[in-house]
Parts: C-alpha cells; structure tokens; sequence
C-alpha cells in the first residue's frame, strides 16, 4: 500500500545557519523499514598532466603544431609530339634524331605573310649558335608543290632543314599561326612556344631560353652580338 504525509508547521523565510539533506528526510513510521540505495559519491575528475599522466595511458592531448605549407610542385614539362617527316634531301629526320641538342622549330609555308623577314631573322639567331648544340628545322605547311617550296629554301641560301608535308604534325604542336617558333630541348621538351612570329621580339625571346637550355647541357658559350638593324 502507500502513506500519505502530511507536513505541517513550515514557515517560509525560516533562517537556520545550515540546512542538510537529512532535514528533508520523512522519518520511517513504526513497523516500516527503509528500501532506498544510496548512490555512491562520484570520484573526481583529474584532467592528465605531464605529472600524473601514467605509462602506456593515453597522453595529454597537446595543441596542434604549424604545420608547414606544402611545396609547391615542379611544373609537369610538356614533351613535343612524336613525327617522322622527309626533308629536302630526302633523309628521314624525326624528334629522336634531334635528341641531345636544343632545336629551333619553325612552322611556316612559302604563301605566310612575312616569312621572308622571319626565315632571315631565324637564320641570324642560327649563326649567332654557330658551332654550338644548336639546329634549326622548318615544317613546311600547307605547301602545295614540294618542289617550289624547296627551290625558295635553297635559293635562301638557309642551313636550317626543311621538313616536308608537316601539316599534321603542326597541329600536333597546337600551331595558331604562320610563322610561328617554337624551341624543343635535348629531352624532347617543348622548351618555348610554339608563338607567331612578331619582329624584333620572337628571336630575342628565343635566345634568351637557348641560352638556358645549352648552360644546362654544359655546351654554352657566349653567341655573337646580333647584328644592328
């Protein structure tokens, strides 16, 4: 069964120095025992400290240290496309014929409006390296008769060679247009461009990545002065 009791006799506002939980305890009525668990007094948590942290425990979380900035990665080289194409001799010269040496690729055709300055200016920039790791080659594109395109290369009097039916491969390059330059390095490389042809500056910017590529194969020597315009 359950009792009910009743309490009576409390004043509000009652000050006494000290109240403890026994005070609100109800006395066990006669013949009545008591059925209640007292729970156990929780320990106290100690967070870990140097002093107290004991071996093979979980060590004191500490704060996060700087991490240090990753570095940046080498740029990925961007390789030339493979080709195998005939010259004006009738000799094979592919892009594993050119390994070992740094090579001026010209991308041009007899009808490209001011290859005649460009192929002289490509030519200066030539003898400049003369004697050095340095050749030149010129794809021939959009040509409509082999036979013109190589009498105007031999009139020219040029020592760069001349590829033949380079079309395909001048898409290969990503060529935008005619006359462009491009420099492909010792490895295969594509080292600068391929970029169209502007005057005063397209030779000048070459030289300047020649420069670099023969001083890194260790074949570098100072070029002759451009000739003044």
């Amino acid at each position: 069964g359950s009792r009910i009791n009743e309490l009576t006799g409390l004043r509000a506002g009652q000050k006494r120095d000290e109240i403890a939980p026994a005070d609100f305890r109800v006395p066990i009525p006669e013949g009545f025992t008591e059925d209640r668990v007292v729970p156990a007094a929780k320990p106290a948590v100690v967070p870990p400290t140097p002093e107290n942290h004991e071996p093979g425990g979980l060590a004191p979380s500490k704060p996060p240290a700087d991490v240090a900035p990753a570095k940046p990665s080498a740029p990925q080289l961007r390789m030339a496309p493979e080709f195998e194409l005939t010259n004006a001799a009738g000799t094979k010269v592919s892009l594993a014929t050119l390994r070992g040496k740094v090579a001026i690729a010209e991308f041009a055709g007899t009808w490209s409006l001011g290859v005649g300055e460009a192929r002289r200016d490509f030519q200066a920039l030539l003898d400049r390296y003369k004697g050095q790791a340095l050749v030149g080659v010129s794809f021939a594109v959009r040509e409509r008769s082999k036979d013109a395109a190589i009498d105007e290369y031999r009139q020219g009097g040029f020592t760069f060679d001349l590829l033949l039916e380079a079309d395909t491969v001048a898409k290969r390059f990503g060529v935008s247009g005619f006359p462009s330059y491009a420099l492909i390095g010792p490895e295969g490389e594509l080292l600068k461009g391929p970029a169209p042809y502007r005057a005063g500056v397209s030779m000048e910017g070459l030289a300047d990545a020649i420069n670099a590529a023969l001083a890194k194969l260790g074949t570098a020597s100072v070029p002759d002065a451009p000739p003044p315009k």
